[in-house]
């Protein structure tokens, strides 16, 4: 018996066994690297939060001017006619390739095939750079993840429905938009799960998605050369909002000074006028 075989005759075995014991086999399957919502790692918080409002500003506005000018940069790197001509290239080697390996070994020209897949490895170079490049809707999901940052506490952890509602754009939109933010590291994420409320004695997973938990990671995983465009761009805005710093906390209150002294001016009114009333009642 082939391991196929086996493994498929394993599963139905498996599964009449659940059945006649009455358990069912859940849903919601948690895709790998998922981390328990509760747990510290879950909370990348302390990435998200700033010592002053001015600093948070300019951060998350900067974030979305930079991914404005970069995605600007990748439309002129990849015009539309270049993509045109790099798939119908793409399209002819293949084509080429294939009837070459058609032929017999010893009617082939000597080296063509060899060269043809240099080729066909350059383009492919060159098309998958192109996948990477940030679309206008990379940038209005990134706009819109960023407007859920809690100024406060750094959370961040909107759900694709929420996001793709305030991006204008669909669910699966959102996720391959989400794909090349990360690999550009304008945000990162976590995903989380739970357990299941009412897992016990059910046969399959016993956990279940949660929402991603998002948090700024772009001092690591960006490029140098876009990093260092972000710092400059945020150092003029950051001016222009006002370089504060955070507010002192408040001092204890002072013990109180005595107001009136002997020799003061105050003091000898008041003490005159003791005299006036004393002697105006008999």
């Amino acid at each position: 018996m082939s391991y196929a075989s086996a493994h498929g005759t394993t599963k139905i075995i498996t599964g009449l066994a659940a059945k006649l014991g009455g358990k069912v086999r859940g849903g919601d399957p948690v895709h790998r690297h998922s981390i328990d919502e509760n747990a510290p790692d879950a909370q990348p918080w302390e990435h998200n939060r700033f010592a002053t409002t001015a600093e948070r500003i300019a951060t998350v506005e900067t974030l979305v001017q930079t991914a404005q000018e970069l995605s600007a940069l990748h439309y002129k790197r990849f015009p539309r006619k270049q993509l045109f001509a790099l798939k119908a290239g793409h399209g002819a080697l293949t084509a080429e390739i294939e009837r070459l390996m058609g032929m017999p070994p010893t009617e082939r020209p000597v080296g063509r095939l060899a060269v043809v897949r240099q080729e066909l490895a350059a383009i492919d170079a060159e098309l998958a750079e192109a996948e990477q490049r940030l679309r206008p809707v990379d940038v209005n999901v990134l706009r819109a993840i960023l407007s859920f940052l809690c100024g406060k506490t750094g959370r961040m952890f909107p759900s694709a429905q929420e996001i793709a509602a305030r991006a204008i754009c669909c669910v699966k939109g959102v996720w391959r938009s989400l794909a090349r933010l990360r690999h550009h590291g304008f945000i990162d994420r976590i995903r989380r799960s739970r357990k299941k409320a009412d897992s016990d004695g059910h046969f399959g997973p016993q956990r279940e998605q949660t929402s991603h938990a998002y948090f700024l990671n772009h001092r690591r995983t960006m490029a140098k050369r876009i990093y260092q465009r972000f710092i400059q761009l945020r150092e003029m805005r950051w001016k222009r909002l006002g370089k504060n710093t955070p507010a002192p906390a408040p001092a204890s209150p002072e013990a109180p000074k005595a107001v009136l002294r002997g020799n003061s001016p105050l003091a000898d009114a008041i003490h005159r006028l003791g005299i006036s009333l004393a002697n105006a009642n008999p």
